[in-house]
């Protein structure tokens, strides 16, 4: 499948459009992350558990 996609530079083109058409008007997660509703908790670290410690118990 990727190399169909990358030998058919017409069908390419035909796809970029598509998502572009797709995409419009909805905010870019990444600059507007207000507007997207994107959940901020999925960036909090997360807590390293040494394993060692817990069997030790």
């Amino acid at each position: 499948m990727k190399k169909k996609i990358l030998e058919d530079e017409a069908g390419r083109k035909a796809l970029w459009e598509r998502l572009q058409f797709a995409l419009d008007g909805e905010p870019d997660p990444w600059f507007e992350s207000s507007q997207a509703s994107v959940d901020v908790r999925q960036f909090t670290p997360v807590a390293v558990v040494d394993d060692n410690a817990t069997q030790a118990a």
